[in-house]
């Protein structure tokens, strides 16, 4: 017999997991010099392709001009590119415009992390595109959803050992 009196913080954390596509439309890892596209998530909605083809014109731009490390740039109003550049790498997310770009910049700054400590050490010899798409990048985003939650209710907990654990289990 399945007990159906669930405690309130597990329908937030379910409620914000669902929801990771309407906070990360797309997440895309770049080399800076050249915009190879290294891996990525996106939302599978055919809506947001403009956008994602967009984003892919963008970070081959970026490397020919003087960028700042972080630096965020309107579509047309209804979603934003949040851009985080460090050790000659592109960080880019595509949020809706009124997701906060505090996070934002905070999920980037754990992305960064994560992928420098995985594979930094490979970007600038890299030939082929896409290299890295068994990176993990949705366990990074799911967790992120879910330690912002966890935050949010002042339950506290660090979501990075599970993230961990996620890429260790990966064949």
């Amino acid at each position: 017999n399945h007990n159906h009196n669930h405690n309130n913080n597990y329908s937030d954390i379910d409620c914000i997991v669902a929801e990771k596509k309407g906070m990360f439309r797309q997440v895309l890892v770049a080399r800076l010099r050249d915009g190879l596209c290294l891996t990525e998530d996106r939302d599978n909605s055919t809506a947001i392709d403009p956008y994602c083809f967009q984003a892919k014109k963008l970070v081959k731009k970026l490397g020919q001009t003087s960028t700042p490390q972080r630096c965020t740039l309107n579509t047309d109003g209804h979603y934003l590119y949040h851009v985080y550049i460090e050790d000659g790498v592109i960080y880019l997310v595509l949020c809706d415009s009124s997701f906060s770009s505090k996070l934002a910049f905070g999920f980037l700054e754990a992305l960064q992390k994560e992928f420098d400590q995985e594979h930094g050490s490979q970007v600038a010899d890299t030939k082929r595109p896409y290299k890295f798409i068994t990176f993990g990048l949705l366990p990074l985003i799911v967790c992120w959803c879910v330690f912002n939650v966890l935050l949010k209710l002042s339950i506290g907990s660090c979501c990075v050992s599970f993230f961990h654990q996620i890429n260790a289990s990966k064949v």
